[in-house]
């Protein structure tokens, strides 16, 4: 919904909520790629979204203040889409932990994608090549140490489907990692 209300607002508006997938994920990385991007002025956004802004701002602050290593991974929880984690990478964005400067692909921010429930670990065959071949996230990628992490849950799955369903989707899930996304 961040995501929606910010680029809604931008200087040239885009209805993110009406674009296809393939569509949101060229829009989030024009954007991440685009050096001119500017957040549209956060007094016309609501709390909820300002809220999530600073949330970025103070990861960003923090890594200035103590560390560039007082974060670890931005877990997305519930990834159905290579947009969810595509959407953080654009909030980063704004807040300055990713991007290009003087041409040079930076990231101080990665993101673990979670994939929970049943429905989840069914989505990791599509979300991971998807998210692994665009090319803006392939530079990121690079450029935080070329290492993505993923998360599987057993918990919500086995709570969704059993111990069975959930023992035997995540197998499933681990092995098309294996064969698919990384051949």
């Amino acid at each position: 919904a961040a995501v929606t209300e910010v680029l809604s607002r931008m200087s040239q508006p885009l209805d993110y909520g009406s674009l296809s997938e393939a569509q949101r994920l060229t829009a989030l990385a024009d954007l991440i790629a685009d050096p001119e991007c500017e957040i549209p002025e956060r007094d016309g956004l609501s709390p909820g979204t300002r809220e999530i802004l600073a949330v970025f701002g103070v990861i960003a602050s923090l890594r200035e203040e103590i560390s560039p290593k007082v974060f670890g991974e931005y877990v997305v929880s519930m990834t159905h889409t290579a947009s969810h984690v595509m959407e953080v990478m654009c909030l980063g964005r704004f807040a300055g932990l990713v991007g290009q400067d003087n041409g040079e692909w930076f990231a101080h921010l990665s993101v673990s994608p979670l994939f929970e429930t049943i429905e989840d670990l069914s989505h990791v065959d599509d979300v991971l090549p998807r998210l692994l071949s665009n090319e803006v996230y392939q530079n990121l990628l690079k450029a935080s140490g070329n290492l993505q992490e993923i998360m599987l849950g057993y918990s919500d799955s086995c709570k969704d489907g059993g111990i069975v369903a959930s023992s035997w989707n995540l197998y499933e899930a681990q092995r098309k990692i294996d064969l698919e996304t990384f051949q």
